[in-house]
């Protein structure tokens, strides 16, 4: 949900869907990406002719194009992880005005969601000095006031939303398959009374303090070969 909590606010969803008809439909190339709406647009990323990363603008009651940018982004995912595609993954953060769009290269856009117009663009193996996250960034960014918080660069990285300055960095892990490359996406709740950013890594779970990216608490999850995917829930 919107939140991150789980859970979708508003009027209760109906028990059956039958009667409803689609008012338009508008073909899209690959891409995990959900899509982002607010009251007038839909924005939606794909991966086009395996190569290049396309974000587009829909009008909402009619899905006609109101802008669309594009930029080079090719990468190739290793072994078991081929056969579901080396397309975009992760799902935008909006703050309604500005779209974070995370590709697979490992460069995170920033888009001026009226026009498209590119603010910053932040590519985290060039300023961290780390390689390309083997399966692709995977991590939907997470905004948290004036800032945006990613799991990038092995590590969490907390930027400023208007500049993309990098305001700290934190938790670093090793460059190897196992460990590099964040599957899950953060999450902000409050725990035991203190407002905490919750990192879900390939193996363990942290509490952090947003302010400063100090570790609070942490505690290893069950995984497979260092796959933990599913973004923490907090539940009371």
């Amino acid at each position: 949900g919107p939140e991150r909590t789980g859970a979708a606010p508003g009027a209760p969803w109906p028990d059956i869907l039958r009667g409803l008809e689609p008012l338009w439909q508008v073909k899209l190339d690959k891409g995990y990406p959900g899509p982002i709406v607010d009251a007038s647009r839909a924005y939606v990323a794909e991966t086009e002719k395996g190569d290049t990363e396309t974000v587009r603008a829909l009008d909402r009651k009619t899905g006609k194009e109101l802008w669309k940018v594009s930029w080079a982004g090719k990468h190739s995912v290793p072994f078991f992880a081929k056969k579901n595609g080396d397309w975009i993954r992760a799902t935008p953060a909006f703050d309604g005005q500005t779209l974070y769009v995370a590709g697979m290269e490992e460069v995170l856009v920033a888009l001026e969601a009226a026009t498209g117009k590119e603010r910053w663009r932040v590519d985290f193996p060039k300023r961290f000095q780390t390689p390309k996250p083997d399966f692709g960034f995977s991590s939907s960014p997470l905004l948290d006031g004036d800032t945006l918080i990613v799991q990038a660069a092995n590590s969490v990285v907390k930027l400023n939303k208007r500049t993309g300055e990098t305001i700290w960095r934190a938790l670093e892990h090793k460059a190897d398959i196992m460990d590099s490359g964040a599957f899950s996406s953060p999450a902000m709740a409050t725990v035991r009374g203190r407002r905490q950013l919750l990192i879900q890594s390939r193996t363990n779970l942290y509490g952090m303090d947003p302010a400063n990216g100090a570790v609070l608490w942490s505690q290893e999850v069950p995984h497979y070969r260092g796959m933990n995917i599913l973004m923490p829930t907090v539940w009371n």
